[in-house]
């Protein structure tokens, strides 16, 4: 019972660590409880995907859209869009990324690509750059 008292005043910046508890430790953790307070309230809990926002984005998407190289395209989702079961399992997998502020690791890699403005010329002041992001994170 002591250990889930404990564990419930760590988050709420009131929990008083032992003495000689490692001090990087004790930062850490008051860190993020200040993060906990400050962001307290911010709504961000109520910013969930819903299976009718993901089915109306991707019916609308273009299959030809570049994304990222992960080998998942935007014809994966446009195709999982015609199936509930499916469009509800990518819509949890991208709320429980969000919620619990966990990116998936697909999500943290880009391409950058390099456009010729204009056909030819590759000078670098002549080049766009865009970056490709995951799919289901754009």
């Amino acid at each position: 019972f002591a250990e889930k008292e404990a564990a419930a005043r760590i988050p709420d910046g009131t929990y008083e660590f032992p003495e000689g508890t490692d001090c990087v430790l004790i930062e850490l953790l008051q860190e993020a409880a200040r993060l906990r307070v400050e962001f307290e309230g911010a709504g961000m809990d109520d910013s969930r995907l819903s299976v009718e926002d993901f089915i109306d984005f991707w019916k609308s998407a273009r299959e030809k859209t570049s994304s990222s190289d992960s080998g998942r395209h935007f014809g994966h989702y446009i195709a999982a869009s015609d199936d509930p079961e499916l469009a509800v399992l990518h819509v949890e997998s991208m709320n429980i990324a969000a919620k619990y502020g966990l990116p998936l690791d697909r999500w943290k890699s880009a391409l950058t690509v390099l456009l010729e403005k204009v056909m030819g010329n590759q000078l670098i002041e002549k080049l766009r750059a865009i970056c490709l992001l995951e799919a289901d994170f754009n």
